[in-house]
């Protein structure tokens, strides 16, 4: 099989003012000689009623939305879709601040919230996973409005094999158009180097381990695939970090997208069945959170929380949302 890693000889964490956070809002539509602005329903459906869509001279639209275009299709149906797409850029661009922006999203259904996030940020926007036990709800829900969005994992090369399988299960599933990343620093130079940092009781050593492992090479993705907005499946309830979050918070010159964050478990399970979607084969052994083979257990009766099952409960975060 032909590996999908892309690898880089230098890790770059990119400056915080590198990207534009703001999408381009602007439509026109062009037909017949004619051009219509984005004024209204109205105006466009008295312009344009009853023009099929052989007339169609030229369609441009630039906020993210892709009209579908088919002979029964009418230049109203295009022209008043892509003055609704507009309207909600403009609204969601009047609200500058992340605590407005996380305002709008907080009234959105999951799935309202990813529609939103492809219309502001187009081919900016990418899809981060860690094919962990809950990962392809997420994966199933955003592929299933734009197919073709990349995806990132981060491969730390200690993963245990049910992930690879579960990965290469759900990547053929969903047909993940998937980039694979890894530390530019391999496994047995960073032991030779540190030694087994995750056994350490040394919190700064777990966290050492993350940042080469995780954060670094998923900064390199980002700056590789030009990303301005990231989306992630992440919940309130997996953490006491995560409890505070909102659905929209900035991060190293990047907005961070979180459409599930007030998903319970019990929404996660139901979704996972509903959508007939295949689950991590190590939650039929008692797994409720899986990281690294090292570090990650099975969830037992004297556990707190879930995450308390990662590196014997010395630390519940990895890096990537806290950094």
């Amino acid at each position: 099989m032909e590996s999908s890693c892309q690898m880089a000889e230098e890790i770059v964490t990119p400056e915080e003012d590198e990207y534009d956070l703001c999408g381009a809002t602007d439509v026109s539509v062009v037909a017949a000689g004619s051009e219509v602005s984005d004024s209204g329903d109205e105006n466009v459906r008295s312009a344009l009623e009853d023009v099929p869509v052989s007339d169609v001279s030229d369609v441009k639209v630039t906020s993210g939305f892709q009209p579908s275009l088919s002979s029964e299709s009418s230049l109203v149906e295009i022209g008043l879709s892509a003055v609704k797409a507009t309207q909600g850029a403009e609204e969601s661009d009047l609200a500058s601040s992340p605590e407005e922006l996380s305002s709008l999203l907080e009234g959105l259904t999951a799935k309202e919230r990813i529609s939103w996030a492809l219309e502001r940020y187009g081919e900016g926007l990418v899809l981060t996973t860690s094919f962990g036990i809950q990962s392809a709800v997420i994966l199933h829900m955003v592929t299933e409005l734009k197919p073709d969005i990349k995806v990132v994992w981060v491969d730390t090369g200690y993963f245990p094999a049910e992930t690879y399988e579960y990965m290469e299960e759900l990547r053929t599933r969903l047909n993940l158009n998937l980039s694979i990343y890894q530390s530019d620093m391999p496994p047995a130079h960073m032991e030779a180097l540190h030694g087994e940092l995750w056994n350490s009781d040394d919190v700064e050593d777990i966290k050492l381990y993350n940042r080469i492992r995780k954060v670094e090479p998923l900064e390199r993705a980002f700056k590789e695939l030009c990303a301005k907005a990231w989306i992630t499946g992440i919940r309130r309830t997996q953490t006491e970090f995560r409890k505070s979050l909102k659905h929209y918070e900035p991060s190293k010159g990047r907005a961070k997208l979180m459409p599930l964050l007030e998903w319970s478990s019990r929404d996660v399970a139901k979704y996972l069945k509903e959508h007939n979607l295949p689950k991590h084969p190590l939650e039929a052994e008692g797994y409720t959170t899986v990281g690294d083979w090292h570090s990650s257990r099975a969830l037992t009766l004297n556990d707190l929380c879930e995450r308390d099952t990662r590196f014997n409960g010395l630390i519940q975060e990895c890096g990537i949302h806290t950094e």
